[in-house]
């Protein structure tokens, strides 16, 4: 295993996470659970969030985040905002995009649909129950 640099981080990859990296990228972003909640709470929060922070909002330990942000460092989809150590999204990288965004926003919609149709069966359940 090698030392390699990417931007401000450093990163201990094999040979394969390297050519991964350039080759197929999703597979770096989509490789944990914790890699897809932190990109889901940058998706919303679009002036950067630290590493602390993104550990409180998705309930993740501060190792695991500072482990998602070190890989998605690598893949080029974040930037660095001024003030501390917070990051956001790059959205102008293609993966951010015209994949991340519309991808998270198809969740989203998926979700109220979700909660609408799970409430509409809770009333035609409740006024059933009224009729007895």
């Amino acid at each position: 295993m090698r030392r390699h640099f990417f931007g401000n981080c450093q990163l201990s990859l094999t040979k394969r996470e390297l050519r991964h990296r350039v080759e197929r990228p999703l597979d770096m972003l989509f490789c944990a659970r914790s890699h897809v909640a932190v990109l889901r709470i940058l998706c919303y929060r679009t002036k950067g969030v630290s590493r602390r922070a993104a550990s409180r909002a998705t309930g993740l330990s501060h190792q695991a985040c500072a482990d998602a942000f070190r890989r998605l460092d690598a893949v080029g989809v974040l930037r660095r905002v001024r003030p501390g150590r917070r990051a956001a999204l790059d959205l102008e990288h293609p993966l951010v995009k015209d994949g991340l965004l519309p991808l998270f926003a198809l969740e989203e919609r998926l979700h109220a649909q979700e909660r609408a149709s799970r409430r509409s069966r809770d009333r035609l359940f409740l006024r059933r129950a009224d009729d007895f």
